[in-house]
């Protein structure tokens, strides 16, 4: 058998680095002349074809896309904060980089109750069920009792008795401002006016979670769910309150006040509701009564 042996060279000294690779990694080829071509290709020239045009209709270079369902006019995919406004994605506002009290970040659309998304509401909680800790509005519900305490008509005015309702508001673990359903000298003390709280439309709760009224317009121009007759712990009281206050949260009188609820003299009189009831004429503003007697207070949870 043949054994045949190719010859092998090794040219010592002979390798000389290619001159076609620089040191910055750049390379450069030259086609011989005669070729067809004759040209130098440089690193990032020549490489990536045609400069892509956005609206061709074509994806290339950059682009994602070009055109049809899902791509935006800047040839990216649809996304809400990328600046354009595509209805045809749902999307009726853009938000960009900043948010927007008019547009919801995360759907492009304007704020609405019930989308799970808080935007200067005071709760969101995704759904529309009224009855729940949020309702179909997105306000939390306020809380309303009657005082466990009864007092005489001299109590010491309007600011007393809200100082009255937050105590015993605190005392029994009840968050939030509470202020006193009570209306002295002035139109201007009422509720209406006082607690600052009209546009409220949720729910008004007792502190047995039991509804009382839907906002004020439930207080002012329908029957309450449930009388007011609860405290803030819960117990029950079949009493009278003082309020010189009708429904709707104006004042009664120029003058059944107790003096502003600062005298108890024989000729002072003060206009009260009753907290078992929950007919408009009597929970509220049932008749007067003489300031030397007891009455309890009501108090509403306010904003804040």
């Amino acid at each position: 058998m043949r054994i045949h042996l190719l010859p092998f060279f090794v040219l010592a000294g002979c390798w000389q680095p290619n001159p076609n690779f620089a040191e910055n990694g750049s390379s450069s080829t030259t086609i011989s002349e005669g070729s067809s071509t004759s040209e130098t290709l440089s690193s990032g020239e020549g490489l990536s074809g045609p400069e892509s045009v956005c609206g061709n209709g074509i994806p290339e270079g950059f682009e994602v896309c070009d055109g049809g369902e899902g791509c935006e006019p800047d040839c990216t995919w649809i996304e809400c904060g990328d600046g354009f406004v595509n209805h045809q994605a749902g999307e009726s506002c853009e938000v960009g980089e900043l948010p927007s009290a008019t547009c919801e970040p995360m759907t492009c659309r304007p704020p609405e109750c019930g989308d799970g998304i808080e935007n200067g509401e005071e709760c969101d909680d995704g759904n529309l069920e009224d009855e729940d800790g949020c309702s179909n509005d997105c306000y939390f519900p306020r809380l309303v009792f009657v005082s466990s305490v009864a007092f005489s008509g001299d109590f010491g005015g309007i600011l007393e008795a809200d100082v009255t309702c937050n105590v015993l508001a605190n005392d029994a673990g009840l968050q939030g401002d509470f202020r006193a359903w009570l209306s002295g000298s002035t139109p201007e003390s009422a509720p209406k006016h006082r607690f600052q709280d009209e546009g409220f439309s949720g729910w008004f709760r007792r502190t047995d979670g039991e509804l009382v009224a839907r906002g004020w317009k439930g207080l002012a121009e329908f029957e309450l769910a449930n009388p007011i007759f609860l405290d803030e712990k819960g117990e029950g009281h079949d009493d009278y309150v003082w309020t010189n206050t009708q429904r709707n949260g104006e004042q009664t009188d120029l003058v059944d006040h107790c003096m502003s609820w600062t005298k108890t003299d024989v000729q002072e009189w003060g206009r009260v509701g009753h907290a078992d009831f929950w007919t408009p004429e009597m929970w509220s503003d049932e008749k007067s009564a003489p300031c030397l007697g007891t009455a309890r207070l009501y108090c509403f949870q306010v904003a804040g």
